[in-house]
């Protein structure tokens, strides 16, 4: 039988992801990989990636949809409310701070300084986690093309992102389905 986490354990990791997060949703995967893939060992890089990916195609903030799907996986009702407590304490933190000493900083030169360079440094973070996230994900010339395809409707023809993923999982059952036909063919 599987050791089972501790609320104030799972409070702390999902706390850690929320406070080094700083860029919304994409960014914290990075972190999470770290302190759950491989420092807690609680899950593994695909479960995380799929329910990653669950949590953007519902609607809400991806921070919190994602801990709760995996604070959810890990411990049921009370993971989840352990994971969205813990991802979200931070922000309401800093936001008290903020608001309370927004007027003496709002302002000040080195603050908007350290806003943009924040900034540039949220793209660079995003820009790692694409990329890692292509290199786990893609496995097959279907993936790839599946995932071009998709950028370009959504991008460029400008068709909602929901429409596409309905689209997208009809399209991968179907390859599935069409796989395991092929493999008991060859199987026979």
């Amino acid at each position: 039988m599987e050791k089972r986490i501790g609320f104030f354990e799972m409070y702390y990791v999902f706390f850690k992801v929320g406070l080094l997060t700083i860029g919304g949703g994409y960014a914290m995967l990075p972190t999470m990989e770290k302190e759950m893939v491989e420092g807690k060992m609680w899950l593994d890089h695909e479960l995380l990636i799929n329910r990653f990916a669950l949590a953007q195609s519902i609607p809400g903030i991806i921070a919190v949809n994602t801990s709760v799907l995996l604070g959810y996986k890990l411990d049921n009702i009370r993971g989840a409310i352990a994971a969205c407590l813990g991802v979200i304490s931070p922000s309401i933190v800093i936001i008290l701070i903020i608001a309370n000493g927004y007027e003496k900083f709002a302002q000040n030169a080195h603050i908007a300084n350290f806003l943009k360079g924040v900034r540039i440094a949220v793209l660079a973070l995003l820009i790692a986690t694409l990329i890692n996230l292509i290199k786990k994900s893609i496995k097959d010339y279907w993936g790839v093309g599946l995932a071009l395809i998709s950028f370009i409707v959504i991008s460029f023809l400008k068709v909602s992102p929901i429409i596409v993923i309905i689209v997208g999982v009809v399209v991968s059952i179907l390859i599935y389905y069409k796989r395991g036909q092929d493999h008991d063919a060859s199987t026979s």
